[in-house]
């Protein structure tokens, strides 16, 4: 819990409003700095390997079947 924290703790600090059409920072449109969405994909990934959601599917078949 404390990584999946840490995690969103790292989006949300890297997180900035976009400039709405009068200047004033928007409420709907954000950009979020490269970097830190990088790392938070790489120990987001590193979690789910170490804890898979659904452990008994067969995540090579399903694609297969799937999305072919």
């Amino acid at each position: 819990m404390r990584e999946i924290a840490s995690v969103i703790s790292l989006v949300l600090k890297a997180t900035r409003p976009q400039n709405a059409a009068d200047g004033a920072p928007s409420k709907a449109k954000y950009n979020v700095n490269a970097e830190a969405k990088s790392e938070a994909r790489e120990r987001v990934k590193a979690l789910l390997d170490r804890f898979p959601v659904y452990p008994e599917l067969d995540l090579g078949f399903l694609k297969k079947a799937f999305c072919a």
